[in-house]
């Protein structure tokens, strides 16, 4: 995770910044009946096949990257930022936007994360901005993802944006023993935003998921503040297929 904050430290100091990235096994007795009982002996998967227990979570196939019952399985994605802005104007925004869909035997996720934030201050040192996104992935075997990050100060305004796309796919006939990660370029510049005349502090954010498939889980959490000189905006996103 790459975090971009500057400040604007001095009168008609001007620079930039730039960066794009690529259950236990065992016996256990039960004394109090008298009853002694077996788990497994050994982890899923290395069993005698008659023993296996192949009733996924639709009932045709196995938890998928699993090696016992307490493994779900399956692909999961967090996806969030934020943006925070201060100055005599201020302007902080974010989207995040994730679709996961299964296509039977094949689950396919893809979405985005944008946050911006502006600062401006006539005062040397009072304007800031600063945004970052993050992605957390897991069940995937195969992962795109592009990463952007621009930041910067320059005659009293100050800049941040991040930015992640990502594309990721879960094959149940295959699983490697590492997914494959692929980092791609995603040049971007961020330009400074002239903000119009007078105080202003504006906060926006968004945050949608779609989940298409059986057992499917999805939740969106968003928060956005100003107070005067100063915006923040957060968003998150989880789906579960």
């Amino acid at each position: 995770m790459n975090k971009r904050a500057y400040r604007d430290s001095s009168a008609g100091a001007c620079g930039h910044g730039r960066h794009a990235a690529g259950g236990g096994a065992g016996d256990w007795q039960d004394e109090s009946e008298g009853h002694h009982a077996r788990g497994p002996a050994v982890p899923w998967g290395d069993e005698p096949a008659h023993q296996r227990d192949v009733g996924g979570r639709d009932g045709h196939h196995a938890p998928r990257h699993g090696h016992d019952d307490s493994d779900l399985g399956g692909l999961t994605v967090l996806l969030g930022g934020f943006a925070a802005a201060a100055g005599e104007q201020s302007l902080a925004r974010g989207m995040v936007e994730c679709e996961m869909l299964d296509r039977g035997g094949v689950s396919i996720a893809r979405g985005e994360a944008v946050f911006d934030a502006y600062g401006y201050a006539q005062q040397p040192g009072q304007a800031f901005a600063a945004a970052d996104a993050y992605l957390q992935i897991a069940g995937a075997d195969l992962v795109l993802r592009w990463e952007s990050e621009d930041s910067g100060f320059c005659d009293g305004q100050a800049w941040a944006h991040s930015q992640i796309d990502y594309f990721a796919i879960d094959i149940d006939a295959w699983s490697p023993a590492q997914p494959l990660v692929i980092e791609l370029d995603h040049a971007f510049a961020l330009q400074p935003r002239c903000l119009d005349a007078g105080p202003t502090a504006v906060a926006a954010v968004m945050a949608a998921v779609e989940v298409h498939g059986v057992d499917t889980l999805s939740l969106t959490s968003t928060y956005a503040f100003t107070d005067g000189q100063f915006s923040f905006v957060q968003a998150m996103a989880l789906a579960s297929l």
